[in-house]
Formats: C-alpha cells, structure tokens, sequence
C-alpha cells in the first residue's frame, strides 16, 4: 500500500515472478517481496510478504544459518557451501525443508535474492 515502495522498489523485483522456484527478494533480515511460490512455499497471500522479517520465514532450527549468511552477504563476503539445507515455517504444514541459496544484487542497491527448492519436489 506504501506509494514509495510500488514506485521505486516493486518494478525493480518484478523480475521474481517469471522464476520457476520460490523467489524472494530482501534487505538485511526483511523481505521486500516474494514470487506466487514463495508464498505458497510459506503458506501465506502474497500480499503479506513485504516487510517479514526472516525469524517470521525460517524454522529456528536455520534461522541461526540464515542470519549468518545474510550478514556474510552484508559484508561482502562469498556464499560457502550454498546451496544448504534449511527449513522453512508454513502456517498451513508446519515446517517444510529446502534447499537454498542467497545471492547479492546490484539492483536494488544492497538487495538479496532468495531462492529455495523444497526438497520433497
């Protein structure tokens, strides 16, 4: 709803929904947006997907991973041993674990892409 964020922010990661994975894209540990999978991946609208913070998204059994990795990214740092096993929270199963791998972006500037394959597929 914020006129802002649909200016700048959302044509910028419209890219997300042409993926064929869950997608999203965050900055530091809150979501901007996520691709139709990536919400059904953690069992809530689309809609609701900017502004989640991480701990919302991952199980606590990864959540310590993810942080890590995120952080890695902030400062630079390579991805090692991406893709990992995480587990991500579903409000309608729980908990559903995956693969997944967070990449660095130039466009939004600081910007994390999110990927994870559910390994059940």
């Amino acid at each position: 709803e914020c006129t802002y964020y649909i200016e700048t922010y959302l044509p910028r990661i419209q890219f997300i929904r042409q993926m064929s994975s869950p997608a999203a894209i965050s900055k530091d540990f809150y979501l901007w947006g996520g691709n139709r999978l990536w919400a059904e991946l953690c069992g809530v609208e689309e809609r609701d997907l900017p502004g989640m913070g991480i701990e919302q998204i991952f199980h606590p059994d990864s959540l310590e991973m993810i942080i890590a990795e995120i952080k890695n990214k902030i400062l630079g740092y390579p991805s090692v041993g991406a893709p990992y096993e995480a587990v991500v929270k579903n409000n309608e199963r729980d908990r559903i674990s995956v693969h997944i791998s967070i990449h660095g972006l130039d466009d939004p500037p600081e910007a994390l892409l999110i990927l994870a394959e559910p390994k059940e597929r």
